[in-house]
């Protein structure tokens, strides 16, 4: 969790300049530095929380499945 956090910071911390850019072709930095800041912002939500919630849901699925044909192959049986 540490990594994967502290990586996005420094790599929004590094796009910061862009979005403060003043003098010409500050238009453009600016929205470069944007997008990449709020992609960054977003990529990270969704990694911590979204990617443990799928993981716990597929494994859930998983067992369920798993119990489901053990059933199966002992009434089989």
């Amino acid at each position: 969790f540490r990594p994967i956090v502290m990586t996005s910071l420094a790599f929004i911390a590094g796009a910061v300049p862009l979005l403060l850019s003043l003098g010409a072709g500050a238009m453009s930095r600016i929205t470069v530095g944007l997008t990449v800041i709020s992609g960054m912002l977003f990529a990270t939500l969704f990694g911590i929380f979204f990617i443990p919630l799928f993981y716990y849901l597929i494994v859930a699925l998983r067992d369920r499945i798993i119990k489901k044909e053990a059933g199966i192959r002992h009434e089989n049986s």
